[in-house]
């Protein structure tokens, strides 16, 4: 089993991606079907016309599907996602969590013990952690990692 179905083919990728409502999947699954749609209508635009409607018909589908597709790159251009927070593996992300918490004030006598007594001080504290979004005691909204019941709860 996948997370995430890996669907090679635009049609059968549209019907997944609209259940997820996965917009940017959407748009792009919806432009490629509307591209395969497009080669047929350009073929059928004659520069001889021997019937107006066919011409007609062939010319705006062709302008419908192109305006599409360009509203489409213009909705991804400027659609963002929400970032994930990157994961603490560097001394620069733990510093980045830690950037307006209570949590270096609460642990700040316990920096010259060895790692058991550290452990068993914030143990004795009896405080739970968290990584949530809130407003820190700089008065910057971010996310970062302070104690439960602090600012920073999930919203």
């Amino acid at each position: 089993m996948t997370l995430l179905s890996t669907l090679s083919s635009p049609l059968t990728a549209l019907p997944s991606a609209l259940r997820r409502a996965d917009l940017p999947a959407d748009l792009v699954a919806l432009t490629a079907v509307l591209a395969d749609v497009l080669t047929i209508a350009l073929a059928n635009v004659p520069s001889n016309a021997t019937s107006w409607t066919a011409f007609a018909v062939s010319t705006w589908l062709s302008v419908a599907i192109l305006f599409v597709m360009e509203a489409s790159l213009c909705v991804l251009f400027f659609y963002s996602r929400p970032t994930l927070p990157p994961r603490p593996r560097t001394v620069a992300t733990v510093l980045y969590y830690l950037c307006g918490s209570r949590v270096p004030e609460m642990v700040a006598d316990a920096g010259g013990l060895g790692a058991r007594a550290q452990d068993q001080r914030v143990e004795e504290m009896g405080v739970r952690y968290g990584l949530g979004l809130g407003e820190g005691t700089d008065g910057v909204v971010r996310v970062g990692v302070d104690a439960e019941g602090s600012v920073y709860e999930d919203r």
